[in-house]
C-alpha cells in the first residue's frame, strides 16, 4: 500500500512542480509587463494584481502537498522526542491519522464550496475569471496533503525508514 501511495505522490509531485513553476513564471511575466505598462505608458493592467493574488493561493495549496510528503509542516516535537521508539510509532500513527482525516474532511468541504461557485457562476471583477477556477486548487491541495501525510507517516509506522529526524527516531536507528 505504501508503494502505491508513493507512486501516486511521485506523479502528483512532478505535475505540481511543473504547474508551480509555470505559475511563478507567468506571475513574473505579468507583473514585469504591468510595471512597464504603469511607468512607461501610465496605465496598468487592472487584472494583474488579482491574478497574482489568486496565483499565490494556487502556489500555497499545491506546495502544501510537497511539505506534507516530507514532514516539513510546522510541528511541536517535545512529546515525540521523549517517547521510546514504540511510543513514537503510536504517536506518529495518531498524528498521521488525524491529519489525514482532517485533510479529507476539508477536501470534501472545499469541493462542495467549489461546486457552489460553479453553480452560481461567480466571477472575479477585474479578471473576469470564474471563481471556481481560483478556488479549485483548495480541494486539490487538501487531497495532496492527505496523500503526502499518509505516505510520510506510513513510512514511519510501517517501515521506520526515512531521512528526517522524526523518522529516524521512530525507526529506532
Amino acid at each position: 500500500m505504501v508503494r502505491a501511495i508513493e507512486r501516486i505522490n511521485e506523479w502528483a509531485s512532478r505535475v505540481t512542480t511543473i504547474l508551480m513553476g509555470t505559475i511563478i513564471l507567468a506571475v513574473l511575466l505579468i507583473m514585469a509587463f504591468n510595471v512597464v505598462m504603469r511607468y512607461i505608458f501610465g496605465s496598468s493592467l487592472r487584472w494583474a494584481e488579482e491574478i497574482s493574488a489568486i496565483s499565490m493561493v494556487w502556489l500555497v495549496f499545491l506546495g502544501a502537498g510537497h511539505l506534507a510528503r516530507r514532514g516539513k509542516h510546522i510541528s511541536i516535537e517535545t512529546i515525540f522526542d521523549i517517547l521510546p521508539s514504540a511510543g513514537k510509532k503510536v504517536l506518529a500513527a495518531l498524528i498521521g491519522l488525524t491529519v489525514v482525516m482532517v485533510s479529507l474532511f476539508l477536501f470534501w468541504y472545499a469541493l462542495k464550496q467549489v461546486g457552489i461557485f460553479l453553480s452560481r457562476e461567480t466571477i472575479f471583477t477585474a479578471s473576469n475569471l470564474p471563481a471556481w477556477v481560483a478556488y479549485a486548487v483548495i480541494p486539490v491541495g487538501f487531497l495532496l496533503i492527505a496523500l503526502g501525510t499518509l505516505e510520510y507517516y506510513a513510512k514511519i509506522v510501517m517501515r521506520g525508514s526515512g531521512s528526517s529526524d522524526k523518522e529516524r527516531s521512530a525507526g529506532g536507528s
